[in-house]
């Protein structure tokens, strides 16, 4: 009897199972673009005749086997007191392919130049091809 009821109750419970009910996958990381691109020698200076600024950056593709195209830059202006002044985006259309490098040269829009104390540049994305 307790043979034929523990049948019964394994029956149960496997027919219960909802045929179209997610499957659980195990979680695969994404890779991105920011664990593989770095930020080099960032350089700052005033425009010639404008209030702008022009910075200089190296950015580097530490990968071994992923190359990468069109990084996008986000460029902080920060003020005296550490707060942030402005937030830029800018969109690099190079090819950068694994272990090399860029420089680049970006033209920054007009700014106080009196209350700047520093920029940050960061890659926010890139896309691999």
């Amino acid at each position: 009897m307790k043979t034929l009821s523990l049948i019964i109750l394994i029956t149960l419970i496997t027919s219960c199972r909802n045929p179209g009910s997610p499957v659980n996958y195990p979680y695969v990381p994404v890779h991105r673009a920011t664990d593989d691109l770095q930020v080099y020698d960032g350089k700052y200076r005033p425009q010639i005749f404008s209030n702008g600024l022009v910075i200089s950056c190296t950015i580097v593709n530490k990968s071994n086997s992923i190359n990468y195209k069109d990084v996008k830059l986000i460029v902080k202006y920060y003020s005296v007191t550490r707060t942030v002044m402005a937030s830029y985006n800018y969109v690099i259309y190079q090819y950068l392919n694994a272990g090399k490098l860029i420089k680049v040269n970006l033209k920054g829009p007009k700014t106080d130049l009196k209350s700047l104390r520093t920029i940050s540049v960061d890659v926010a994305d890139a896309t691999q091809y």
